[in-house]
């Protein structure tokens, strides 16, 4: 029992140790304000070209219900973060086969998305004229609290964090569940674009990166590990000759 526990508080020591070591590489390239509202031009006429910018008429259709905006302002700053943790729990403690599976999955694409906010820093919509910062006009305001907005750096959209934790989520719960509701899990995701979209906290193409992020990194394991099956087959067949 006594191990069990160790093992699990050191499963999730690493996560943190992870966590805060994203947290403050990305702080650490913050304050490239100028690149930041560049690249948001340079992604906004790019979404245009490809006929991707919704993101006006996402916000545009939300703003008429003051309760839809606040709800979905709650689903941004809430929900990311709790759901994540309560997901993980219930791999490791219920699914533990599935766990080191999931657990390469979000260190890999959020290492890959750092590397990405370092190299391409991208303002959000909702730092540019004609979009409305839900978040600061009608709460709650994941900023603000100084303290809060001192430790975080908003000038890293791309991609969208929020939006591979969530798939990650759904993807993970689909895999390791049985029930036929476990479909339901496929709603966070969804919910997670509709929101991070209408609140202009991101762009229709952070969400598009982010899910590419993901494959390049489920397509690394696959990789991976039929290079692990091949190599003691290509041991033998030397030893044999």
């Amino acid at each position: 029992m006594m191990r069990a526990s160790a093992k699990a508080a050191g499963e999730f020591a690493l996560l943190a140790v992870l966590f805060l070591g994203y947290k403050a590489v990305r702080l650490a390239v913050a304050g490239r304000v100028d690149v930041a509202f560049d690249n948001a031009h340079h992604v906004v006429g790019f979404e245009r070209a490809l006929h991707l910018d919704v993101e006006h008429g996402v916000q545009s259709l939300v703003l008429h219900s003051h309760r839809l905006v606040v709800a979905l302002d709650r689903y941004y700053v809430s929900m990311h973060f709790a759901t994540f943790v309560v997901f993980l729990l219930w791999l490791y403690v219920a699914h533990r086969d599935h766990y080191a599976h999931v657990r390469w999955l979000i260190v890999g694409s959020t290492a890959l998305a750092l590397v990405l906010h370092v190299v391409f820093p991208l303002a959000p919509p909702r730092m540019l004229p004609g979009f409305v910062d839900t978040m600061a006009r009608f709460g709650p305001n994941a900023y603000a609290s100084s303290a809060v907005a001192s430790l975080a750096n908003q000038h890293a959209a791309m991609p969208s964090v929020h939006f591979m934790w969530a798939v990650i989520v759904a993807y993970g719960v689909v895999r390791a569940a049985s029930s036929p509701y476990r479909w339901i899990a496929v709603l966070h995701p969804a919910l997670t674009l509709f929101a991070i979209v209408a609140t202009a906290n991101h762009y229709l193409l952070d969400a598009i990166v982010g899910s590419a992020l993901l494959v390049v990194v489920l397509a690394s394991e696959t990789a991976i590990a039929r290079s692990l099956d091949r190599r003691p087959i290509a041991a033998t067949a030397t030893i044999a000759t």
